[in-house]
């Protein structure tokens, strides 16, 4: 019997009991002997039907519970792959295939490998680049990070809805909101790292450690420079400069390039409430110094950060947050960004992979591989952000 009419009967049981009791309860709510007993009958019918339908239930239960494979096939199509790369076996081949430049890869290793030659990195070693990327990369820190399958689309507010007082009896004006959408694609970044066959070989070496941080530091670097000030060519995503760029009331400037503390009070106060909640400043180091050395009428210094705090410095009471990637404090540059980064998303397609070059220095013993992600970062509000620009 079909489960969907076990759920039919059992509901028109329950109808056909309440029609009862509503027609046969007089206006204080009592019931004759003999009705009351055609109604106790009424619901041990709807008792048994929910009875007979967990028992259903339970065998679909078992029924999927037993449809389930006793033990796992070798993928005779390593293209075709649906593995976890959590596990620790996928894990320990993918180490073990480093140290053998790939020759030892056994079953395990082959859930993640691709058509091309590549192999996907396990969620470990995934998370432990992730891990270096948020330490060396300062956008990972105070940006969005999202992980998507496909393109991603974010649908942004372009004009807002209005409210309007009107008098008793006038017509009320339609007012509505428009969309548009900004679109995160999936850039390729690579990086090819070299060692030599002694160090890949030595099991005494943290091998696993060795990689991560190299490749977490390369594609760190990679990133901030191109989430800053990548212009779209050339396979890169469009950084932050040049998006606020593109609109005049997204840059604020001045005339002097010893900056401030007006410049930076303006500056803070060009973004609307909600957007200053968790705004945070970012600039380079250069730019960090010569805000520091801003002295009031008396020569005192007017910022005197708490050297004691494992927190970040702050400014007018905003974290500041440093890359050496943001443009220094001369004339034609945009040497600083105030806003809410949390409107700064950050999209990564899939697990990094790993490719070995088994041939290419073959004759100099040694090994290299080939890392490579495929990520894009982008401004989804741009309210939410200002630049301060030396004119």
């Amino acid at each position: 019997m079909d489960i969907q009419e076990l759920y039919d009967n059992r509901a028109s049981l329950w109808n056909d009991a309440k029609k009862f009791l509503d027609e046969h309860t007089d206006a204080d709510g009592k019931i004759s002997a003999h009705d009351a007993k055609t109604a106790d009958r009424m619901l041990d019918d709807i008792e048994a039907a929910d009875r007979n339908i967990a028992r259903y239930e339970e065998l679909e239960s078992w029924e999927k519970k037993m449809s389930r494979p006793s033990n796992k096939p070798i993928l005779p199509n390593p293209g075709q792959y649906a593995a976890n790369f959590g596990i620790n076996d996928y894990h320990c081949n993918f180490i073990q295939a480093f140290r053998t430049n790939f020759k030892d890869a056994q079953n395990y290793l082959r859930e993640g490998e691709l058509s091309d030659g590549g192999y996907l990195c396990p969620t470990e070693f995934n998370d432990e680049i992730v891990t270096k990327l948020q330490e060396e990369n300062v956008l990972r820190q105070i940006c969005k990070t999202i992980t998507t399958e496909s393109t991603h689309r974010v649908p942004v507010v372009a004009t807002q809805p209005s409210a309007n007082w009107i008098g008793e009896g006038d017509e009320i004006e339609i007012s509505s909101a428009s969309f548009s959408t900004v679109t995160l694609e999936a850039h390729k970044l690579a990086t090819c790292l070299l060692a030599t066959s002694e160090l890949i070989q030595d099991s005494f070496y943290d091998l696993e450690n060795f990689l991560t941080n190299e490749l977490g530091r390369a594609f760190a670097r990679a990133e901030e420079e191109s989430f800053l000030n990548g212009d779209g060519t050339n396979s890169q995503p469009l950084g932050l400069l040049p998006t606020l760029a593109q609109s005049a009331t997204s840059i604020l400037q001045t005339t002097s390039s010893q900056i401030s503390a007006d410049d930076l009070i303006t500056l803070t106060y060009s973004i609307d409430r909600p957007y200053r909640r968790s705004a945070k400043f970012l600039m380079s180091d250069s730019t960090l110094a010569l805000v520091r050395r801003i002295k009031d009428a008396d020569q005192r210094y007017i910022w005197e950060p708490n050297f004691a705090s494992a927190e970040p410095p702050t400014i007018c009471g905003y974290p500041v947050y440093t890359s050496n990637y943001m443009p220094p404090a001369i004339t034609g540059n945009t040497c600083i960004l105030f806003g809410d980064f949390s409107f700064v998303v950050i999209a990564e397609r899939g697990s990094r992979q790993v490719r070995p070059l088994r041939e290419k220095f073959a004759l100099s013993d040694k090994v290299a591989f080939l890392a490579i992600e495929r990520v894009d970062c982008a401004l989804t509000d741009r309210h939410a952000l200002r630049g301060l620009k030396i004119r």
